[in-house]
């Protein structure tokens, strides 16, 4: 060996007994730059400003990755990515909608900081899209920055559950014990609400076993009456999807703290539960019907009669709190389901005395009305007395009828609730109809697509993309329309295909990056086809072929709602419902709807005093937005 290689070697292996070895290892960073956690990176200097600092979301990123808990940086990404669920956008806002999840995501991995990348790992791994997981973990490598539970998020996993329910009913929690990545447990919390449908009014996470969380319950104050027994996984299942959707058509929707917050989380955990048995459930037919309505009033009937026959019962067996009585019963058993008609409670006291008797309770006269307190906590005893409600709670529940009693009189003595015909007036007086001019400005922006709207049907025009597409765009585009335009030929003719054609070319010159990163050519044909039908009403609720016919006939399975409203945002409009209704581009409207649209137009301009518009074509009329 010559002396130049062996002085070369020797510095080498000087350098290495430096380092200590070869291999990348963490370091501890200038005094400005420490590590945020135990093998953590310094933060990163690659976010912009604007995004950094105390209360931002990046601090909040670290914050949760240096926490022991991995609960702790989960539960942020679920709450992160609830803000981008179109199931939560309020329907009746008129303010901008926040960006949908695959928006939010591409944003955040377009950062280069490690903050970043493992708040979107985390994301895409709770993300029910199966794209959106499948592209991150494609941009990202398999090893990232942060803690090392962030490698084994597939131990995330639902392991056993409980029931814990009070004697009163209002409510129940499922209670779900997880195995976390990197080991333990944590409990995921569901406050299921029976006293207006079975609804989630609330899910929280807890860092400790179920063991650890029902313990805790016991020893609180109402830990006393509480009911804690296993449930079986696939039943959790079954009460939780049931509820989750309910309270997704809660309007307003619940908000608090934790929930929504919880929801990806909540869903993510529920697609890993095993499947309840199926439980075929025909509408009732006619007769079938009947016969269900004849039982629940016989079962009334039944409790009335007990109560009447009762130590309970102070008055006349055929007097006015007979009626009052009557009407009581009905009330829960219509409104507080989950056999509503056995429950009383504090909550379901106050509701029946502030809100649904001051409303229900008109037909039966003046006196009558006044009656209800007696009356009610007679039931209470009686009731309670039968279902073994400890005397305790049912004192609870008699106070609450003492603290609402002035406010229920002070109800009852004012002016009565308005009835139908009443509410139907102040309704069309608030619409708008009648000057026409609220109504006009927030349906049509723009005053000369308000004047020179027609009825002309669309031509039959050629395909035409602009010019200077790149060649990959428009070869995709290309065979998008191959597959979608037979489609819209069948759900709306040669007027459908050109305004899928305009809208097409429209929204490459809007913005021609909307179809840059497109590969998969059905679910852009599919997008398309959401978007068109739903400006024209073709499909879905309003359309004679449904949402999923229309997108099984270009191959797709799913929802393409994430895309479509994308691309319905660069055209204009907040969602599907809003281009239903805001009359913004003409030019990709069918004549039929366009028809429909002026008829309410020249109704409203007419001070409502002319021929009233179909309510079989114009959509904000079947939304109850203009006319009953």
């Amino acid at each position: 060996m010559s002396r130049r290689r062996a002085d070369k070697n020797a510095r080498r292996q000087r350098r290495r007994a430096g380092a200590g070895g070869r291999h990348l290892h963490a370091v501890g960073g200038t005094a400005g730059e420490r590590s945020v956690g135990p093998g953590l990176p310094p933060p990163s200097r690659t976010i912009p400003p604007e995004l950094d600092g105390p209360g931002s979301l990046v601090e909040a990123v670290r914050a949760a990755a240096s926490s022991p808990e991995p609960l702790d940086l989960i539960s942020l990404a679920s709450t992160i990515h609830v803000t981008g669920d179109a199931r939560l956008q309020d329907p009746f806002s008129r303010e901008e909608p926040s960006a949908p999840t695959e928006e939010l995501v591409e944003a955040l991995m377009s950062i280069p900081a490690w903050e970043t990348q493992l708040l979107c790992r985390v994301m895409a791994h709770l993300s029910p899209d199966d794209a959106l997981r499948r592209r991150v973990r494609r941009r990202q490598p398999r090893h990232i920055p942060g803690p090392a539970w962030v490698d084994d998020l597939e131990a995330l996993a639902p392991v056993r559950a409980a029931l814990l329910s009070d004697p009163l009913g209002d409510g129940e929690n499922v209670a779900l014990e997880l195995a976390m990545p990197g080991g333990g447990t944590s409990v995921l919390v569901v406050l299921v609400d029976h006293n207006a449908g079975s609804w989630v009014k609330d899910a929280f996470t807890v860092p400790v076993g179920l063991e650890g969380y029902s313990g805790h319950m016991q020893s609180i104050d109402l830990g006393t009456w509480l009911s804690i027994s296993p449930l079986h996984l696939a039943e959790a299942g079954r009460i939780l999807d049931a509820a989750v959707q309910h309270a997704l058509m809660m309007v307003p929707r619940p908000d608090g703290d934790t929930w929504p917050a919880t929801l990806t989380l909540l869903e993510h955990v529920l697609s890993q539960l095993p499947a309840a048995p199926a439980e075929a459930e025909a509408p009732l037919a006619e007769e079938d019907f009947e016969a269900w309505a004849a039982e629940a009033d016989a079962r009334r009937d039944s409790l009335l009669a007990n109560f009447v026959a009762s130590d309970h019962w102070a008055w006349a067996k055929d007097g006015a709190e007979l009626d009052v009585a009557d009407l009581l019963l009905w009330i829960h058993d219509s409104f507080f389901g989950n056999d509503g008609i056995q429950r009383v409670s504090p909550t379901t006291v106050e509701i029946v005395m502030l809100d649904l008797w001051p409303r229900k309770a008109v037909a039966i006269g003046e006196r009558s009305r006044e009656l209800l307190p007696d009356v009610l906590r007679g039931w209470i005893r009686h009731i309670h007395s039968v279902t073994g409600i400890p005397d305790e709670l049912t004192q609870d529940t008699l106070d609450a009828v003492d603290l609402h009693e002035p406010e229920l009189r002070e109800l009852l003595a004012g002016e009565p609730p308005p009835g139908v015909a009443e509410t139907m007036a102040r309704l069309l007086a608030g619409s708008g109809l009648g000057d026409g001019s609220p109504w006009l400005a927030e349906r049509f922006s723009d005053p000369a697509i308000l004047e020179d709207l027609d009825d002309d049907p669309l031509p039959d025009e050629p395909r035409s993309l602009p010019e200077d597409l790149p060649d990959r765009v428009r070869d995709h585009l290309e065979a998008a329309l191959e597959l979608a335009e037979p489609v819209a030929m069948e759900v709306g003719g040669t007027e459908a295909r050109t305004a899928l054609r305009r809208m097409t070319r429209k929204l490459c010159e809007a913005d021609p990056r909307l179809f840059s990163r497109a590969k998969v050519v059905g679910r852009t044909a599919g997008a398309l086809l959401w978007v068109m039908t739903g400006i024209n009403e073709l499909a879905g609720y309003r359309g004679e072929m449904s949402v999923g016919d229309l997108l099984e006939r270009v191959g797709v399975s799913g929802t393409v709602a994430d895309r479509g409203n994308l691309l319905l945002h660069s055209l204009g409009w907040r969602d599907r419902d809003d281009a239903s209704y805001r009359v913004l581009h003409p030019e990709l409207t069918v004549s039929s709807k366009r028809a429909g649209v002026i008829r309410a137009r020249d109704w409203s301009l007419d001070d409502g005093t002319g021929d009233r518009p179909s309510a079989t074509v114009d959509a904000s009329v079947r939304q109850g937005r203009l006319l009953p």
